[in-house]
């Protein structure tokens, strides 16, 4: 809380809104005494701040989801893609209190999740309790979340914990809830806006759940089970996870499907 500050309170916004004092017409009126400190952060100003704005009228005021935005250079899709990531829960508080007062809320919300899980996910591992709410302190306030403030790469590395935590323990105990709570992460994470760091994600995760099978089904016997035997023990847990990923991106498939469509008309040759 002493983090975000003031935002909480209303005194202020928790974004780089200054920045409009150095872009006309703006600039203007800017007194040659004003000395511009955020960095490069443009699109959290000129591109998800309006956009979510536009996708949370739509839905307070008129009660549907926008499909489209007609503003930029002939429209754009809006709320059929997850880009601006108002419909994730790190967001929600944006749609309850408003763009400029919720955005505040938010952050600590985001900062919260990071440090809850990650402190979970160490105490899972075998830390001890001060090692892992320093563990969780550390990461919510890593320079990744921090820098990346007000964009969806920041919500989504503050899932990253509860999508390991939550792996781990469908794969320990493969109940219906675990799965579900999963596919619930995995949903968020794809509705946070940023769909190639949660796949860049799952490249952390699957060694990650490797050694914690490997490790909870170690043995000091003599005789060891055959390779094979070893592998058909793991087919529930891979099947497990199998249905979690199923189920979370069929709750965000209502927007992935519209990006995948777009992602197929675009030319990325560039990149």
């Amino acid at each position: 809380m002493v983090s975000v500050g003031g935002p909480l309170l209303g005194r202020g916004v928790f974004m780089g809104a200054d920045i409009v004092h150095t872009f006309p017409p703006w600039n203007g009126d800017t007194p040659s005494s004003f000395v511009y400190r955020h960095g490069p952060i443009d699109d959290t100003i000129d591109f998800f701040a309006p956009e979510r704005e536009l996708l949370r009228d739509a839905i307070v005021h008129e009660h549907r989801i926008p499909l489209w935005n007609q503003y930029p250079n002939g429209g754009t899709p809006l709320g059929s893609i997850p880009n601006d990531g108002l419909l994730s829960p790190l967001e929600w508080p944006m749609l309850v209190f408003g763009i400029s007062f919720g955005a505040a809320w938010s952050a600590l919300l985001r900062l919260a999740l990071a440090a809850a899980a990650t402190r979970a996910l160490c105490r899972r591992l075998g830390l001890s309790t001060l090692a892992s709410t320093c563990g969780g302190l550390i990461y919510s306030m890593s320079g990744f979340i921090i820098a990346w403030s007000n964009w969806p790469q920041a919500n989504i590395a503050a899932w990253i914990p509860a999508l390991f935590l939550a792996a781990d323990i469908v794969v320990a105990r493969r109940r219906r809830r675990d799965i579900a709570l999963l596919g619930v992460v995995i949903a968020a994470m794809f509705l946070e806006g940023y769909p190639p760091l949660v796949v860049a994600t799952m490249y952390a995760l699957a060694p990650f759940i490797l050694i914690r099978a490997w490790e909870s089904r170690r043995s000091d016997d003599d005789m060891r089970p055959s390779l094979r035997s070893r592998l058909r023990a793991r087919l529930p847990a891979v099947m497990a996870l199998g249905t979690a990923g199923i189920i979370g991106i069929g709750f965000a498939a209502f927007q992935l499907l519209p990006f995948y469509l777009r992602l197929r008309e675009l030319n990325l040759a560039y990149r």
